[in-house]
């Protein structure tokens, strides 16, 4: 079966960010290289990135919603982001949500530490909703968030819950899987968080 035209556009833009990517994460900026990129502008770029090896439900064409949700770390980071470059092939914008019922209508919601007693009810509001979670505080990623930044030998890496993600609908890439700390289902049952 012959690949269609957008087909083929998104794996050359596939085989183009993927050694950018790899490169970001084996050399992972450590804890004294933060001084001169910080360490929010390191994960929106990560943000970024993921975005070209996450695939959400076909939707119709539609402005993708980049969201946060309680304490904004990032001081403009996601912001420039979301001006500088089109996402999953759609013109994108930022969006500060402050309430957790307003979650379903983004694409990607960033999840700060300052709603860790949220996080249930941020859960349940999303559903199985198509919504790219992301956040960096120990635990979420086994509490069903999908992408959870940790620290890891002075470095920024990413843990990915894959079960999280498949609920939703979205499909992860085997290559971003490979880079990542993947949660095992055991983990989430732990927690008492259905995989």
């Amino acid at each position: 079966m012959a690949m269609s035209e957008s087909g083929m556009s998104k794996a050359k833009n596939m085989r183009r960010v993927a050694p950018l990517l790899v490169s970001m994460v084996l050399a992972s900026v450590s804890t004294p290289g933060w001084a001169q990129v910080g360490e929010y502008e390191l994960k929106a770029a990560f943000i970024g990135k993921f975005t070209h090896f996450v695939r959400w439900p076909a939707r119709p064409a539609q402005v993708f919603r980049l969201c946060t949700i309680g304490d904004n770390p990032f001081q403009g980071a996601l912001e420039d982001l979301v001006k500088l470059t089109p996402i999953d092939g759609r013109s994108a914008v930022f969006v500060d949500i402050h309430q957790p019922e307003e979650v379903k209508a983004c694409d990607m919601l960033f999840i700060s530490t300052s709603e860790r007693h949220n996080l249930a009810h941020i859960r349940r509001n999303l559903g199985n909703s198509p919504v790219l979670t992301v956040a960096d505080t120990p635990g979420f990623a086994e509490q069903g968030v999908m992408i959870n930044f940790v620290h890891q030998g002075g470095k920024v890496r990413f843990e990915i819950n894959p079960q999280a993600a498949r609920a939703a609908g979205l499909q992860i890439s085997a290559r971003l899987l490979k880079l990542a700390i993947v949660v095992p289902p055991e983990a989430q049952a732990r927690n008492g968080v259905a995989p």
